[in-house]
C-alpha cells in the first residue's frame, strides 16, 4: 500500500513538472512573437506550478521587453534569492539585470522606499498599478512619477493602506503600520497543592521511568523541530513570507516543548539516582506545585 502512495506522489509531481514545462515553452514562444503580455500570463502559471528561479527570471524579462521597470526588478530579484545549485541563474541574467540597471538611470523613475512598522511584520505589498497577483515583501522600488496606493496585509490583521506621491528628485518613502502583537496573558497558577511523597521504595523507581519518558517526548519534538526549521530555511531562501509565517510558530512550540522535557528528564534522573543509592536514612522527599512553578522538600527524620 505504501509503495502504491509513493508511485502515486511521484506520478502528480510529474504531471506538475509537466505542465510547467509546457506552459513555460509556450510562454518563450509567445515571447519571441512579441506578445509580452500573455507571455507573463503563461510564465505566472508555470511558477504557480513550480515555484522556480526560471520561471522568476522569464517573468521580469518579458516585463523588461515591455519597459515596466518596477515589476521587471521585483521579479529578476526574486530570482536571483530562488537560485540555487539546482535550479541556477539563466545565462542572460546578467545582462538583463545590467540593462534594467542602465533603464533605470535612463527613464524617468525615482525610488519610492516602502516600509513597515513594527519593523519586523511579515506583510506582503501590493502597489494599485501592479496586477492583484504580484505582491512582494518591503523594499525599495522604482516608479515613474504619480499617485499610487501603497498596500500592505498581514493574517490576521486589517490591511494597511497608504497613498503616496512619487516625485523626481524627492526623498520618496511610505511606511505602513500595523497593530502592535498583543501579549498573551498567562493564565492565572493554580493552588497550592501538596503532593504525597511516594513509598521510599518505590519513588526512585517511578523518577527513573518518568526520566525516560520525558527524554522520549524530548527526542520526538526535537526531531519535529528540526524538520520545522529545514522548512523555515527554505522559506528565507525562496523569500516566501508566507510559508516563514506558517512554520515560526510550530517550530517555537516544539523546540520550547523539546527543551522542557530535557530539562525535565534531566532533573528526574538526578534525583531518583541519588535517591536509589542513599542508605535507608535518606530523607524522604515531599513536593508541592506553587504560583509559577514547584517546590521540593526533604524531610529528615532523627
Amino acid at each position: 500500500m505504501r509503495a502504491f502512495l509513493v508511485l502515486i506522489a511521484l506520478a502528480s509531481v510529474a504531471h506538475a513538472d509537466s505542465d510547467a514545462d509546457a506552459l513555460t515553452a509556450q510562454g518563450e514562444q509567445l515571447a519571441r512573437d512579441g506578445e509580452y503580455s500573455r507571455a507573463i500570463d503563461a510564465f505566472k502559471q508555470a511558477d504557480a506550478k513550480e515555484h522556480s528561479a526560471k520561471h522568476a527570471c522569464l517573468i521580469g524579462l518579458a516585463y523588461t521587453r515591455r519597459e515596466l521597470w518596477s515589476q521587471a526588478e521585483i521579479w529578476l530579484d526574486r530570482c536571483k534569492a530562488r537560485s540555487n545549485a539546482s535550479d541556477p541563474l539563466p545565462d542572460w541574467f546578467a545582462a538583463a539585470q545590467a540593462q534594467l540597471a542602465d533603464k533605470l538611470k535612463g527613464v524617468d523613475t525615482a525610488a519610492l522606499a516602502i516600509d513597515v512598522s513594527p519593523p519586523d511584520t511579515p506583510a506582503l505589498i501590493s502597489v494599485s498599478s501592479f496586477p492583484p497577483d504580484e505582491t512582494f515583501s518591503p523594499r525599495t522600488i522604482h516608479l515613474v512619477p504619480g499617485t499610487y496606493v501603497i498596500t500592505g496585509s498581514v493574517p490576521g490583521q486589517p490591511v494597511a493602506t497608504e497613498t503616496v506621491t512619487v516625485k523626481l528628485g524627492a526623498d520618496n518613502h511610505v511606511t505602513l503600520t500595523f497593530k502592535q502583537p498583543e501579549k498573551v496573558q498567562p493564565p492565572p497558577p493554580p493552588p497550592p497543592v501538596v503532593v504525597s511523597p511516594h513509598p521510599r521504595s518505590s519513588l526512585p523507581k517511578y523518577l527513573l521511568i518518568g526520566a525516560g519518558a520525558a527524554g522520549t517526548v524530548g527526542i520526538v519534538f526535537h526531531v519535529l523541530a528540526s524538520g520545522e526549521r529545514s522548512d523555515l530555511q527554505h522559506a528565507n531562501d525562496i523569500n516566501d513570507p508566507n510559508a516563514w509565517q506558517a512554520h515560526s510558530g510550530p517550530f517555537e512550540r516544539d523546540r520550547a516543548i523539546a527543551i522542557s522535557c530535557y530539562s525535565a528528564a534531566v532533573i528526574a534522573a538526578g534525583v531518583g539516582l541519588w535517591l536509589r543509592h542513599g542508605d535507608e536514612d535518606a530523607p524522604a522527599p515531599t513536593a508541592a506545585i506553587v504560583p509559577g512553578g514547584a517546590v521540593v522538600g526533604f524531610e529528615v527524620r532523627r
